[in-house]
């Protein structure tokens, strides 16, 4: 964390960025088993499908070998309906990887998968839960189920204890105006069952309507994913952006022929990066719309909210 800190600091101070992205976002698949209010899904046009074993391998064995210290295994997509998932996880550890983990809906976790994901060496399992009541979690993840996802969630812990304790389970939990209220009751009941919670500023970008609580700054300054952070779509095209942009139109190149170092310090990602410290938004209307480029006032504020909300009101 202290070092997330100061490599932050670094590049916002310095527009300095790393010679190699400390987070890898590999999208096994973009199909998804809900229609989630707070997900731009909707505006997704590109072909629905789970990325090729062999592209698979090829950018991971890539991501170890330039010394990328986290592997995520998901982005535009339920990481769960890819059926060689845990093959997935156990490759990644077999080369090597430091940590490799999955953000998922939890619906699709069942004994059986759970089994498999912590035989093959996850070491970290996020699941997102938005809300401490049923309603108001079902009014957000359409076509889940609240009680399902609070059993599948206390079961892996359960067997997480005895196949692989050292592995991490977290809770995302997005903050809007219907979650807004439950903040402290959610976090009261599941901080004595989880490892750790993450209580994420609701962003508008994309075809989501705004519904965050917190007003929306008119005031832009440049994104933090442009210093750490490098994306793999299924189709083994690279992007910069694991939010606001389904279909990759941020595209840094191909993949398939290309490798991360080559991609990370590009000509296609140092524009965009430019255009960002230069603040020239109209050259980028996605980003241009993304509530993620708020200057850090905002999301200093957004975390005292959570923590008067918490500990104080």
């Amino acid at each position: 964390m202290l070092s997330y800190a100061l490599g932050l600091g670094r590049y916002w101070a310095f527009n300095h960025i790393p010679s190699r992205p400390d987070d890898l976002r590999i999208e096994t698949t973009n199909r998804c088993n809900l229609q989630c209010t707070i997900c731009d899904r909707s505006a997704m046009t590109k072909a629905v499908e789970a990325m090729d074993w062999n592209l698979f391998e090829k950018i991971c064995s890539d991501a170890v070998d330039l010394g990328i210290s986290r592997i995520g295994l998901n982005r535009f997509g339920e990481p769960l309906l890819h059926p060689r998932l845990p093959e997935m996880v156990a490759f990644a550890k077999a080369r090597g990887a430091k940590r490799v983990d999955i953000t998922t809906n939890g619906l699709l976790l069942t004994e059986e998968k759970s089994t498999l994901l912590l035989e093959a060496g996850l070491d970290q399992i996020a699941v997102s839960v938005d809300g401490f009541l049923k309603e108001t979690y079902e009014k957000i993840r359409i076509g889940s189920s609240y009680d399902k996802v609070v059993n599948n969630i206390h079961r892996f812990i359960a067997l997480r204890n005895k196949i692989n304790p050292k592995a991490r389970v977290r809770l995302n939990f997005v903050i809007t105006i219907d979650t807004f209220p439950e903040i402290r009751s959610f976090y009261k009941y599941w901080i004595r069952h989880v490892d750790g919670i993450w209580f994420i500023p609701f962003m508008a970008y994309g075809n989501v309507r705004n519904l965050s609580p917190l007003k929306r700054s008119k005031k832009k300054s440049k994104c933090s994913m442009l210093w750490h952070m490098l994306v793999a779509s299924t189709d083994g095209s690279a992007g910069v952006c694991c939010h606001g942009d389904p279909n990759g139109v941020l595209n840094i190149g191909d993949l398939h022929v290309r490798d991360i170092a080559d991609v990370w310090n590009g000509p296609e990602v140092e524009r965009i990066r430019r255009v960002h410290f230069e603040k020239r938004w109209k050259e980028l209307p996605i980003c241009a719309q993304c509530d993620l480029i708020a200057p850090y006032s905002t999301w200093v504020r957004h975390y005292c909210n959570v923590y008067k909300k918490i500990f104080l009101l």
